[in-house]
């Protein structure tokens, strides 16, 4: 069945949009740009709170470089279902709920004939998303990550605070409350650009905010006790794992706050094949920066991706 998708809003090619269905029954909204003669087809996992049509030019980009994309509203933002009647609350049952939803997109891609090879391009709960299905052994030959979420940028203390508070609350009935100290406010909406933990690019904010005024499905708030709680669960568990066996690029801005820098350097120095690299001046959404960035960026992704071995089950 066919979804929307707004094409005025986000520019570039429009894609195959579609509604599919996930295993636990969650409606999620799909996208799929085919490249005729593709060099290979690159899974766009995007963060907490984003949608599709965000990523439009870096879509145009990939496609233009000879690479089918495909793209996803993870279950409780976007397009997709939400998961509380309000439906500016960020809230997830599990972190790994978040695996039905690649599953389904990559079913998906098997019915555009996107049958690969794989590759991954991941941010911030993207990455931890995409982490989690390295570790599952889906078929991807490389990944590159921005500002994965493998931590979050909170004290020792904090965090373990956050746990204790976390459980609390779910055990009071409180799991889909906004955390202390959210709301239901987007981070667009609350902040002004000088100040913003995003971006250091006005015209990327300029462009996001007109999106979250003109469609009330990509505005997200704050997420709710349970996402916290997952979230710091599932980041700390990340720690005990071996990194899989593929090439992989990770990029951290050099201005990060949201997520754990220390926590991804350290990562990174246990992955036999990854580079860390840190991008100069940058903050979270690395491919929302300067063109010059996001174009450096893709260029180093894209000549990993061509030059990784692939295996013979992705052929």
């Amino acid at each position: 069945m066919t979804a929307p998708y707004y094409l005025d809003l986000a520019g570039g090619t429009a894609p195959i949009s579609a509604w599919r269905n996930t295993v636990d029954g969650i409606r999620i909204r799909v996208a799929a740009w085919p490249v005729e003669n593709s060099k290979g087809t690159i899974y766009l996992l995007p963060g907490r709170t984003e949608y599709i049509e965000k990523y439009a030019e870096v879509v145009q980009s990939i496609c233009d470089n000879g690479f089918s994309c495909l793209c996803v509203d993870w279950r409780g933002q976007g397009l997709s279902d939400r998961l509380d009647d309000d439906i500016l609350l960020g809230h997830v049952r599990r972190i790994q709920d978040y695996q039905h939803d690649l599953d389904t997109l990559m079913e998906f891609a098997q019915e555009q004939g996107l049958t690969g090879p794989n590759y991954m391009i991941a941010h911030s709960l993207g990455g931890a998303i995409g982490y989690e299905a390295l570790q599952r052994g889906l078929p991807f030959e490389a990944a590159t990550f921005t500002g994965p979420m493998w931590g979050i940028a909170m004290s020792w203390f904090f965090k373990n605070f956050a746990l204790i508070i976390g459980k609390i609350g779910i055990k009071l009935g409180m799991c889909r409350n906004y955390a202390p100290g959210t709301n239901d406010k987007s981070i667009l909406l609350r902040e002004e650009f000088p100040s913003n933990t995003l971006t250091t690019y006005r015209p990327a904010w300029d462009r996001m905010l007109s999106h979250v005024k003109s469609v009330k499905e990509f505005a997200l708030g704050g997420p709710s006790y349970r996402w916290v709680y997952e979230a710091i669960k599932t980041t700390r568990d990340l720690e005990d794992t071996t990194s899989p066996q593929i090439p992989v690029l990770t990029f951290v801005g050099e201005n990060e706050r949201i997520v754990d820098t220390p926590a991804i350097r350290a990562r990174m120095q246990r992955w036999p094949n990854g580079k860390f690299i840190s991008v100069v001046g940058a903050e979270h959404e690395i491919l929302m920066e300067s063109p010059e960035t996001v174009s450096n960026v893709l260029a180093q992704s894209l000549e990993l991706f061509r030059k990784a071995k692939v295996s013979p089950s992705s052929v």
